[in-house]
Order: C-alpha cells, then structure tokens, then sequence
C-alpha cells in the first residue's frame, strides 16, 4: 500500500507540475532601448557652458523615455565600433553580450555663436524725455534692449554604421525688457535649455518618426508624442503607410534620397498635450478615419477659407 501511494505521488509529479507551469507567466523580453552619448561639445564661441550644456542635452534626451544615455569617458567613432565588433561593450545586436554598454549614437556638437548686443530703444527713451521735460528733469537716462544670440551645430552618428542620422544648425535668440538705464538682463541658460530640447526632439523624430496612436470615439486623433515635443496649436500633416518605399536613388552610391510618406489624408491641429501623448483635432476633411500607426508631420495651418462677397 505504501508502495503504490509513492507510485502515485511520483506520478503526480509530472502530470501537475507542467499544468502549473503553463499558467505561470511567461515574462516579456525587454526591449533595449539605444543608447546616447555626448562625444564632443566645442565652444568656439568662448561661452564657457559647453559641459553644462551637454548635461541639458543628456537630461532632454533621458526625459524623452525612448533613449537611455551613458556618462563613460567616450572614444572616438572608429574607437566605439571597434569596441563594439571586440565585443567589449554590447551593440544594438541582440545576439551580441559584453560586460559593459556600448553607445550607439554619439553626439557632436559646436557653439559658433554666443554673444549679447544692446540695442536702443528709441520710443521708450522719447518717452523718458517727454516726461522729463514736464517734471522738469535736465538728464534722460537711455532706454535699451540685450538681444542675445546663440548658434549650435549638432551632428548625431550612428557608431554601427557611421552614417550621420541627424543634423542641423540650431539657432535662439532672446530679447530682454527694455531697462532705461544699464542694459537689460538675459537668461542665457534659458537659451542654452530651449536649443537641448531642440536637440532631443530632432533626434528622437530622426529615428522614431511621430504616428497616429489610435482615434477617440468622439474623433480626436491620439499622437504618440507629448509634451517634450508638441504644444497646444501645433498643425500637423497626416499620411497613410506606404512600407516605406524608396523614391529616390543616387545614382553613384546607392542610397535612398527620399522615401515615400505616403499620400497625405487630413491635417490636424493639437488641443492637448500630455506628457506621453496629445490629442488633435482633425481640421480638414478626412475621407477615411487615420489609421494607427499612421505618420504625421508638421506642417503650417491650412489657408483660411475664402468669405464669398456679395455681387
């Protein structure tokens, strides 16, 4: 008898135990999310801010929750690939393992420009003199505006390829009130701010171009961007999938020049912004609902229409 209740429980061993494995869950593969680097900021304009600026760019770019950055002393793009194929450090390749990360996009950045001018202001120092003369004042102080300019070049590598993915010149400037009397004060790291989130926003639209989410059932059109990117007002351009066809080739070197949108289906204007996703208002008329995964561009508001006069 004992004999054959330790058969059973020996059996039961195999026949319970795969059923209660199947209903474990299973747990999801994490996707990698790619990884940034600031390489290099040069300050040709002698601002003095070029390591607090890449700071800012890093902290948009960790904000945006679709990058991950590093912080290690990086080397240069031959450096970092050469790391990448010794398997060093690891790479977008999921089959690749290291000990420590690897980078795939570095960041290299120039301040060519960084500099204040006064300018004067002639109304508010007119208006200075007017009162002045009926107070009976002998001296008016000179009204003035700082206009403060900043310039950056940003070119982001993709160190698998070597290919630049992204590249622009940005451009800020910020006008102070105006002060009768000394010049008028600017924020600088303000500026400084405004171009890091510029940086991150055209990196992450370089690589993850922005879609149609989903549709509301009362029509708003749901973007998979949010508040890091989009603001209240913003119209964009609608186009359907089209694989992403090529429809451009160099001749000499074989690269696509251009590829397909798709054809465009509406445009839209933003009413809210969350800080993952927004919502938008279809301002045009849509022959067929957006579907998901659809893309979506900036684009200036449509013209408004035309008010017919009376004859």
């Amino acid at each position: 008898m004992r004999l054959l209740s330790y058969i059973l429980s020996f059996l039961a061993i195999f026949v319970i135990s795969p059923a209660i494995a199947q209903q474990r869950p299973v747990p999801q593969a994490q996707v990698r999310k790619p990884i940034v680097g600031v390489k290099e900021m040069k300050d040709l304009a002698n601002t003095g801010q070029a390591e607090a600026f890449s700071t800012m760019i890093l902290t948009a770019i960790t904000n945006g929750n679709r990058f991950r950055v590093i912080e290690r002393q990086l080397g240069n793009l031959a450096d970092e690939r050469a790391l990448q194929r010794s398997g060093t450090v690891t790479s977008r390749n999921p089959q690749q393992r290291a000990l420590a990360e690897g980078v795939d996009f570095l960041i290299y950045g120039t301040i060519t420009q960084g500099q204040t001018k006064a300018k004067s202001d002639v109304g508010g120092t007119l208006g200075l003199a007017v009162l002045g003369g009926f107070l009976g004042a002998r001296n008016t102080p000179t009204c003035a505006l700082a206009v403060a300019s900043l310039e950056i070049d940003i070119r982001i590598v993709d160190t698998d390829t070597g290919q630049v993915r992204w590249a622009d010149t940005i451009r800020h400037d910020q006008k102070s009130g105006s002060t009768c009397g000394p010049n008028g004060t600017i924020d600088y790291m303000a500026l400084f701010r405004t171009a890091a989130q510029k940086i991150s926003s055209g990196l992450t639209l370089a690589l993850y171009p922005m879609k149609v989410a989903g549709v509301q059932p009362d029509g708003l059109v749901l973007l998979n961007y949010g508040e890091d990117t989009l603001k209240v007002g913003d119209t964009l351009k609608i186009f359907g999938d089209t694989g992403g066809a090529c429809l451009a080739v160099d001749p000499d070197s074989g690269e696509c020049l251009s590829k397909g949108e798709g054809t465009e289906i509406g445009m839209v204007q933003v009413t809210e912004v969350m800080p993952r996703f927004s919502r938008a208002a279809m301002i045009t008329q849509f022959a067929v609902s957006p579907p998901t995964g659809s893309v979506a561009r900036f684009a200036p508001p449509p013209p408004p229409a035309k008010k017919k006069g009376r004859r």
